[in-house]
């Protein structure tokens, strides 16, 4: 009898152990998951950024390209409006994330394409 309870123990123990480095697996293939989501939306962006650069670059090319923004300082104008929304999302994913802690698994991916976004581009 106390044979048998010994080795029953022995296997709950090895099964017990096996479930940990199991689950220890799937952990650390969930964030090798994770990582690389992330960076395929960060080339994605910057794919589609490039692809949009190219359209206008060809339209000026075949002189077909209206400016929307005739001089420096409305460029200068719309580049602020955009920098100041993007900081804006910024700030709201970052007050959720503080504000709910349960939804930062969720909201992860969202502030690191902000925050990466956020970030000025090297051109």
């Amino acid at each position: 009898k106390k044979a048998e309870e010994e080795a029953l123990a022995q296997t709950l123990e090895d099964k017990n152990i096996s479930c940990k480095e199991k689950q220890q697996l799937v952990d650390d293939l969930s964030a090798q998951h994770e990582k690389i989501m992330l960076e395929k939306d960060k080339v994605t962006q910057d794919l589609l950024s490039k692809q949009k650069k190219v359209k206008y670059l060809d339209q000026v090319k075949s002189n077909t390209y209206k400016m929307m923004c005739k001089t420096e300082d409305s460029i200068e104008k719309v580049r602020n409006r955009e920098t100041e929304r993007l900081q804006a999302l910024v700030n709201i994913v970052d007050h959720m994330n503080r504000e709910y802690p349960h939804l930062k698994p969720a909201l992860h991916r969202a502030t690191l394409l902000l925050n990466w976004r956020a970030v000025p581009e090297q051109m």
